[in-house]
């Protein structure tokens, strides 16, 4: 029974000191309390750029952070079922919707939180019995296989309210038909280099596209134009839409799209102006466009199988080797089909056009498993960083050398920019090097056991049977 009978005050800092006791039943006796003062409270929040108000955004993150705080502890504390319920409470959370602009949504710090902890609870439990390496890898491929399916329905339903890119209004060939057409008898003069230049299409997002058209209409008032200005200013577009050919809000529609598709793809966009002779004609900006739409297509994909990135991202920070190992596999083989028939695509347009956008190709055509590959690159950064501080594992940082040659090859884009791998393992480094510094600082500058430096390390990890762990995964 519990130690300690929550009152109806204070009981979220009775549940947290309940956690770092380590004190299970307490905190089980109290989450009925949490959810109960959670319910019906709003999660999304407006923010200050589109109107919203500073104390209802403070307060709302203040309950993300709750909920992601418990989703971080509870499998610590061998509650499965209660971090699942917690996950799909902060989903039914957002069906709150504030009045206003566009809301924020922070559920994705909840449910990688929850997913952390949840698979760092099935290496722990998989091995905690002294199994040997295969029946402990054959244990944690049987929990991820329960667990997974179980996050992947929570997290589909809020992957189908996202909408990860503009791009995506025109996955339908129908809507990209209509912005093709428009781009072709519209763009000669109006998508051109200054136009889509940083700063000037910052400016003319927001002005507004009714502005911007407006401001054509009293141009080409101002001064009629007898024909030899038209490949230098969007004449067609402004006759047009004086004439009524064009309705105002269907161009505004449109040109917002294709000015948004390029501010979101800027990169994509220099790949293309400086490496395709048809960036030098705006009537065939829609052969990017087209390209990006099957980048947005990859993209909507792999963030659809974040869960499984973040399982075997503890898989490879937890030394379960064998078990990345399998799991990679697993994934690679079940997103074959899906990935060659997105290469299969991607070679009919660029047959199509004549044109290889390096930046979508390199992309498109690597497949879903490469984020799983830069996870056991960085898994290796703590023990290298440690070898650098204390002299110790011996072999950890040539290891880390070794590894990481084999992504020299990978180039990102036209190569122009820093490839994204190495911006991770950059951000990898940083971040235990500075672990390492704290480290050193509260062990008075001598190499020891890591000071834990969040709530979440404080909390010790309860022993649960591996037999009882299964129970709690099939629900």
């Amino acid at each position: 029974s519990p130690r300690e009978t929550p009152s109806s005050r204070g009981i979220v800092g009775q549940l947290l000191a309940a956690a770092m006791r380590g004190d299970a039943a307490t905190v089980k006796a109290i989450l009925p309390l949490v959810r109960e003062r959670l319910a019906g409270k709003p999660v999304l929040y407006v923010p200050l750029s589109r109107g919203g108000r500073a104390d209802r955004i403070v307060r709302a993150r203040c309950r993300e952070r709750l909920l992601e705080r418990l989703a971080t502890v509870l499998p610590r504390l061998g509650l499965v079922e209660e971090t699942i319920e917690i996950v799909r409470l902060a989903k039914s959370l957002e069906s709150r919707r504030p009045a206003g602009g566009a809301s924020v949504s922070e559920f994705d710090r909840v449910f990688e939180a929850a997913t952390t902890a949840l698979v760092e609870r099935i290496v722990e439990s998989a091995v905690a019995d002294g199994a040997a390496t295969s029946e402990a890898t054959s244990r944690i491929l049987d929990g991820l296989s329960q667990l997974v399916p179980r996050l992947l329905e929570t997290w589909l339903t809020h992957a189908r309210q996202l909408r990860l890119s503009v791009l995506e209004r025109l996955r339908d060939d129908k809507a990209f038909a209509a912005t093709r057409e428009f781009v072709e008898r519209y763009g000669t003069g109006l998508f051109t280099q200054h136009m889509l230049a940083p700063m000037a299409l910052r400016g003319i997002l927001r002005g507004g596209m009714r502005n911007y058209l407006e401001r054509l209409v009293e141009r080409l008032e101002s001064e009629p134009d007898g024909g030899t200005g038209r490949d230098r200013w969007p004449a067609r577009l402004a006759t047009d839409l004086a004439s009524g050919a064009m309705p105002l809000k269907q161009a505004a529609s449109r040109l917002r799209v294709v000015l948004e598709s390029i501010a979101e793809n800027h990169a994509e966009y220099r790949d293309w102006n400086s490496t395709t002779s048809q960036s030098d004609r705006g009537e065939h900006l829609h052969i990017l466009l087209d390209h990006l739409r099957l980048k947005a297509e990859y993209d909507r994909i792999a963030w659809t199988l974040r869960p499984v990135d973040m399982a075997h991202r503890v898989l490879a920070r937890r030394g379960a080797s064998e078990a990345a190992v399998a799991w990679r596999n697993r994934m690679r083989e079940e997103t074959r089909d899906t990935a060659g028939t997105l290469v299969a695509r991607l070679d009919a347009l660029e047959k199509q056009w004549g044109v290889r956008l390096a930046s979508v190709a390199d992309r498109v055509r690597r497949p879903f498993t490469v984020a799983l590959e830069q996870d056991e690159l960085e898994a290796l950064v703590p023990a290298a960083v440690s070898e650098v501080v204390s002299g110790t594992p011996v072999g950890a940082a040539m290891a880390l050398e070794q590894k990481a040659r084999g992504f020299l090859g990978v180039a990102s884009g036209s190569g122009v920019e820093v490839p994204e791998w190495l911006d991770h393992l950059t951000a990898a480094v940083d971040t235990a090097i500075e672990r390492a510094d704290v480290t050193a600082v509260f062990a008075g500058e001598s190499p020891g056991e890591p000071v834990p430096d969040t709530f979440t390390e404080a909390v010790p990890w309860r022993t649960l049977e591996w037999d009882h762990l299964r129970t709690a995964l099939g629900g």
